[in-house]
C-alpha cells in the first residue's frame, strides 16, 4: 500500500487530552491516517475495536501513568504483527509482549512534552517507522502549505513558471521553508536562475517577522529556494508568498521536437509517447494542490491528464488519482489551459499533469 492508516491507542482522561492531541498533530504531519476508539478503563476489549486494529495498517499508541490499560490492545496488535509504535510517559514498567525488542518504544516526559519531542527521538522514530514502510521519503517540515503552481509555455524558446504558497503552522518549529526545482538537463546546462531573474515576494505575514529568501545551485542540477523566517513561525501562524522566474524552454512544443536520447544517439519516439508533463512533489502536510499549464494562444490539445506516483519509484497510486480534478480550458482568444487540482495530497507522493503535444502543422493550422 502507498497511503497508511493507523489505530490510534490513547487516553481519553480530561487531564491528558493536550499531551494526546500534541501527539496525534505530530504523526498526522508523517502522513498517517488515524482511526481511535474510545472506550472506559473498566471496559474489556469489544469485537468491533479488536476488528479495526486488524484492518488497520499500523498500530500507534500513546501510553500515560493514567492509561496503563492500553496494554491489551498494544496485545492484540503485536499478535497481528502489525506494524507498533508505542509512546509511553517516563518511568512507567511496560512489561509483557510490550518488552519485545521488534516494537518501536519512545518515552517522553509529560512536562516537557515538546523538547522531548525534539529531543528524545520521537519525530525521528516517527520518521524511521515511516522509512520501514514506504522506503525513503523527506522529512516532514510540520506545516500545512496550499501550493498554487502556475506553468506558462510563452513561445518556444520561453518557459514561465510562477508559484504562490500559503503556509500554516502547525507547531513553533517552522523556521526554513525549502522548494527544489530540477530546472537543468545535460542538453541545457546554459540555463540559469539567479537573484536578477527572480522575483520574490511576500504577500502576508505575522507581525515582527523579517522573510529572507536565498537561491542556491547544486551539482544535481537543482536550484534550491529556500525562505528563512526570523523569529521562527508559532503555532497557527500563517505566511504568505509567491515567486516568478523565467528560464529556458525545456517543454517540447511539438512532436517533432521530441525523441529519445540513449548513450548519446537520437532516436524518435513513438507515437505514444509524444507528450509532455509538469509534476509537484509534496513533502509535508498540504492543505490543497493546484497546478496549471499553460500554453500559447490557439495551442491544439487533444489528450491530458494526471497521474501520482510514490516519489522517487515507480510505485503508481491509482486510488489518488481517483480524487485528482482534471480540467481543461479552451479559451476562444486566450491563453488554452489545463489543471490538476486535490484537496490534502498525500505527502511524498509526486503529482503530473501531462499533455498531448501536436504537430507544429496543427499548431500553424490552428492559428489561421
Amino acid at each position: 500500500m502507498v497511503t497508511f492508516s493507523g489505530f490510534y491507542s490513547h487516553s481519553f482522561a480530561p487531564e491528558d487530552k493536550e499531551i494526546c492531541k500534541k501527539f496525534e498533530e505530530i504523526i498526522k504531519s508523517f502522513g498517517f491516517e488515524l482511526y481511535e476508539h474510545k472506550r472506559r478503563e473498566s471496559e474489556p476489549l469489544s469485537k468491533e475495536i479488536i476488528k479495526h486494529i486488524e484492518e488497520k495498517d499500523v498500530f500507534i499508541s500513546v501510553i500515560t501513568k493514567n492509561s496503563f490499560w492500553l496494554r491489551d490492545e498494544s496485545t492484540v496488535a503485536f499478535h497481528e504483527k502489525k506494524p507498533m509504535i508505542i509512546f509511553y510517559e517516563e518511568g512507567l514498567n511496560l512489561g509483557g509482549v510490550l518488552n519485545d525488542n521488534s516494537i518501536n518504544k519512545v518515552p517522553f516526559r509529560r512536562e516537557y512534552l515538546l523538547n522531548s519531542i525534539i529531543d528524545n527521538g520521537i519525530l525521528k522514530t516517527l520518521n524511521y517507522f515511516k522509512e520501514s514502510l514506504i522506503g525513503d521519503m523527506y522529512f516532514p517540515f510540520y506545516r500545512k502549505d496550499e501550493i498554487i503552481a502556475y506553468r506558462k509555455i510563452i513561445d518556444e524558446n520561453t518557459y514561465e513558471v510562477r508559484e504562490k504558497h500559503t503556509i500554516t503552522s502547525l507547531n513553533d518549529l517552522t523556521q526554513e521553508i525549502p522548494y527544489t526545482s530540477r530546472v537543468i538537463s545535460k542538453n541545457n546546462i546554459d540555463i540559469s536562475i539567479n537573484q536578477n531573474s527572480f522575483e520574490f515576494k511576500v504577500l502576508k505575514k505575522p507581525e515582527r517577522k523579517k522573510i529572507y529568501y536565498d537561491i542556491r545551485r547544486n551539482d544535481k542540477q537543482e536550484f534550491k529556494l529556500i525562505v528563512k523566517i526570523n523569529p521562527n513561525l508559532s503555532k497557527n501562524e500563517q505566511l504568505k508568498y509567491q515567486f516568478k522566474y523565467k528560464r529556458k524552454n525545456l517543454k517540447r512544443m511539438f512532436k517533432e521536437q521530441i525523441n529519445l536520447i540513449e548513450n548519446g544517439k537520437v532516436y524518435p519516439t513513438y507515437k505514444n509517447t509524444y507528450y509532455q508533463r509538469t509534476n509537484v512533489v509534496i513533502e509535508q502536510p498540504t492543505k490543497k494542490i493546484v497546478i496549471r499549464m499553460e500554453f500559447p494562444e490557439d495551442y491544439p490539445i487533444h489528450d491530458y491528464g494526471a497521474y501520482v506516483f510514490l516519489n522517487k519509484t515507480s510505485n503508481r497510486n491509482y486510488d489518488e488519482e481517483k480524487r485528482i480534478k482534471v480540467v481543461f480550458d479552451d479559451n476562444v482568444g486566450g491563453n488554452p489551459y489545463i489543471q490538476l487540482e486535490v484537496k490534502y495530497p498525500k505527502i511524498n507522493h509526486n503529482y503530473h499533469l501531462w499533455w498531448e503535444v501536436p504537430s507544429k502543422e496543427e499548431y500553424l493550422r490552428s492559428k489561421k
